[in-house]
């Protein structure tokens, strides 16, 4: 006798129960996009805070590499998107979605045996996991900044302080100097400006922060793709012009007579008020520009495992995306014939040419930061910290103001 067990069906959802259940996954992310995003502005107002959203935005770089090789796989399903991919896959798995700010990632997509805590170590792991994980990537992020942009910070702080200061003791014999430490300072900025968005995206891709230092593979990247250089230039300094702006507001509203009757710590609690709601264009600026950076390198380094002979050295992390989505095999370029030979000459000039006019493209980025202290000057802190390069901060209220 042989007994036969039938399956139960697995009832077909109708049209409308979809359309509901479609519904409600965009209500949901609607939520939790504004969760995210308040939270990162609320994370913006203290230099320390801002660290997290650093961290955060390097883990959505991470994310962005990720799908930047994805969308050039052969072995992606047709009509799918990156988040339901990277849902059904076990190795990246995590990176279906946007990071979390404090639990860990992927937690609540877990199993229940899997989720549940086991003891208060465990518990805590799970609560605060991409707490931790966004603390430990801000905090070498911003070293790695600041141990490239600080050396010209300093010297545009020293030739700005120099120059106004001699310009008041009428010295007009030292006039050179302030004059020849600015450019001196202004050229170390941009040289480290061209470095900088390159290097984090290869901290992102490869999860080693040292990788940020590999200064000749990034180099070789920044040489191959001029354009890509000049496209993160233009970004850095269109996006940095309402930040500026938001800057030096204080100053022009300063002036409202309304302002004459209030007392210091209103006008205190008044410009923590504004500076919070500059949150909604900074936070969203900021994680542009790494979210930029991280496209361009990863397009970058595909374009040179395609179009050049010796492959360009990859790190495990980076070797390991790369061979599940079948990226890995390096294409061997085609013969260099004698009119590519012939014109590679015209080849240098254009690329010379046009690393030129990204340098002076950084340049207009770096004199927003000259015309916004000239109008509304920040003792040290204007100079040593742009909101767009090193913390994601322009709380300045001055500490008199709850005093009087």
């Amino acid at each position: 006798m042989i007994q036969t067990l039938e399956q139960p069906l697995t009832p077909t959802a109708t049209p409308e129960e979809e359309a509901d259940s479609r519904s409600q996954r965009q209500e949901w992310r609607a939520l939790v996009f504004a969760w995210k995003y308040l939270f990162g502005m609320a994370l913006c107002q203290h230099p320390l805070t801002s660290v997290l959203v650093i961290g955060w935005a390097q883990r959505l770089a991470q994310r962005s590499v990720l799908a930047t090789w994805w969308k050039s796989s052969p072995n992606r399903e047709p009509n799918s998107s990156f988040r339901e991919d990277k849902a059904r896959s076990g190795s990246h798995g995590k990176w279906s979605a946007w990071p979390n700010w404090l639990v860990r990632q992927g937690f609540e997509s877990t199993s229940p045996p899997d989720a549940a805590p086991r003891n208060w170590r465990s518990a805590a792991g799970h609560l605060t996991g991409s707490l931790w994980e966004n603390a430990r990537l801000g905090s070498q992020v911003l070293f790695n900044t600041w141990a490239v942009t600080l050396p010209g910070c300093a010297v545009m702080l020293f030739s700005w302080e120099y120059g106004w200061n001699n310009s008041f003791h009428k010295g007009y014999e030292q006039a050179i100097v302030g004059q020849a430490t600015g450019i001196f300072g202004i050229a170390l900025f941009i040289a480290a400006l061209f470095y900088l968005p390159w290097g984090h995206a290869r901290h992102a891709a490869t999860g080693d922060w040292k990788a940020f230092y590999h200064a000749g593979r990034l180099f070789r990247l920044i040489r191959h793709n001029a354009g890509a250089s000049l496209i993160l230039a233009s970004a850095y300094s269109l996006v940095a012009l309402p930040v500026m702006a938001l800057k030096v507001a204080p100053l022009f509203i300063g002036n409202h007579p309304q302002f004459d009757e209030m007392t210091g710590p209103e006008i205190a609690a008044w410009l923590g008020n504004y500076y919070f709601w500059c949150g909604l264009a900074l936070f969203p600026a900021f994680i542009f520009l790494k979210w930029l950076g991280a496209r361009c390198y990863a397009a970058a380094l595909l374009k040179e495992r395609r179009h050049f002979p010796k492959p360009f050295p990859l790190s495990p992390r980076e070797e390991e995306a790369l061979d599940q989505f079948q990226l890995l095999e390096n294409e061997t370029p085609p013969p260099t014939g004698w009119l590519e030979f012939a014109l590679r000459p015209f080849s240098w000039g254009a690329t010379a040419g046009v690393f030129a006019l990204t340098a002076f493209v950084w340049f207009t980025f770096v004199a927003q930061m000259y015309v916004s202290e000239f109008l509304n000057y920040h003792p040290m802190l204007g100079w040593l910290n742009h909101p767009l390069v090193q913390l994601p901060w322009i709380r300045y209220i001055p500490g008199h103001l709850w005093g009087s």
